[in-house]
């Protein structure tokens, strides 16, 4: 761009820049791309109802928001969450009765699940470490073991539903 392309003028004794009109259809240009690239990340209606349909019992609406409205990332999240579940550590534990690690695996299972929308999951687990701060051992010995069935339940709607996509 030239000098002779921009015109200064003032306006309350501060210089106001004028950009030649050859120069503004490139701006008006890149702006519509930008536009158009917001506009294919938008989250559509199907996409949800998609989810939803595969994902019984998740709340994917929620996930979807952790997910800042990105169904690629959503499904990248599912995918990482099922592989990296800690069913065996959770037997692991309960089995010695290693009630520390049970709780720390426990935890991670709480937000990771909260994360995916998986709320049942993660309300349950809530419930046992509930039980951990009160003491109440005879609550979580009585209900870890169908914590962690319905878990691995979870775990398998998420792989199953990565095998229709």
């Amino acid at each position: 761009m030239c000098s002779s392309d921009l015109k200064l003028e003032t306006k309350n004794d501060e210089p106001i820049k004028r950009v030649a009109p050859q120069y503004m259809s490139k701006k008006i240009e890149a702006s519509k791309n930008d536009k158009q690239k917001t506009q294919t990340h938008k989250l559509l209606r199907g996409d949800v109802l998609k989810l939803q349909n595969g994902l019984k019992g998740f709340d994917v609406e929620l996930g979807l928001r952790y997910c800042m409205n990105d169904a690629t990332f959503y499904k990248d999240m599912l995918k990482t969450y099922a592989e990296n579940e800690k069913v065996g550590e959770l037997l692991t534990y309960l089995q010695m009765e290693n009630w520390n690690g049970f709780q720390l695996a426990l935890h991670s299972v709480r937000n990771t699940s909260q994360t995916i929308g998986a709320m049942d999951i993660a309300r349950e687990a809530k419930n046992l470490e509930l039980a951990f701060k009160k003491g109440d051992l005879n609550y979580v010995k009585s209900n870890a073991r169908t914590f962690v069935d319905k878990y691995q339940k979870t775990i398998s709607v998420i792989k199953d539903y990565h095998e229709e996509v």
